[in-house]
């Protein structure tokens, strides 16, 4: 996937996004591959911090094959406060 460089060729409801999101923090809950991680790149999106809950070893190795920064958290039914 490439990473937008013309903000004129991409939909109207990212234009928005792409206009007024400087940086921002995720908590991902189900995060499966990243999708959402590659999504923020490909709109040139910079993501302070990623944190991701996940369970399923192999999504988690390719995210984190692409991604070394996201930050993972485990199973969510583990999470306590």
């Amino acid at each position: 996937m490439q990473k937008v460089e013309n903000i004129e060729e991409t939909p109207a409801f990212a234009k928005h996004v792409l206009q007024e999101v400087r940086s921002i923090n995720v908590v991902s809950l189900f995060n499966g591959m990243g999708t959402l991680r590659q999504a923020f790149h490909n709109l040139g999106i910079k993501v302070n911090n990623y944190y991701s809950s996940e369970i399923k070893t192999y999504a988690i190795k390719l995210q984190q094959h692409h991604f070394p920064d996201v930050i993972q958290l485990g199973d969510i039914t583990k999470w306590r406060e």
